[in-house]
């Protein structure tokens, strides 16, 4: 395994580090349909169509369209072994519980505060 790589496209920058793909959402932004089916596209070539575990750091989210919750729910976990949500801000953590509350069917995932606490919940997977 390559203990080091990243890429960046428009919207997310992606790095593998010891084993966990690292995704953070670059700028502010509302998530649109085009933005989620780009950021699940990449990080699938990003990761070589390989299952990990992931981080994504969400705090620049500022929203994210009904299309794109949907898509994200129903196919954006495509090789996705868990996904740890970092998010600081309180209308960011009120939209992560309601993506992981609805219609979810993934059962490994959860809402940090803080990289430790979502790489000790990652390192069991």
């Amino acid at each position: 395994m390559v203990p080091y790589k990243s890429m960046q496209n428009t919207f997310a920058n992606y790095e593998l580090i010891q084993g966990i793909v690292h995704i953070t959402i670059v700028n502010p932004m509302v998530i649109t349909l085009h933005i989620a089916k780009t950021i699940v596209a990449d990080r699938l070539k990003f990761q070589n169509e390989k299952p990990f575990p992931i981080v994504f750091f969400i705090q620049n989210v500022t929203g994210i369209e009904k299309e794109a919750h949907h898509f994200l729910i129903y196919s954006g976990y495509h090789h996705v072994k868990a996904v740890a949500f970092i998010a600081n801000q309180p209308q960011i953590n009120f939209l992560t519980k309601i993506h992981l509350q609805t219609d979810f069917q993934h059962q490994n995932h959860a809402v940090f505060h803080n990289i430790q606490q979502a790489l000790t919940f990652l390192n069991s997977f």
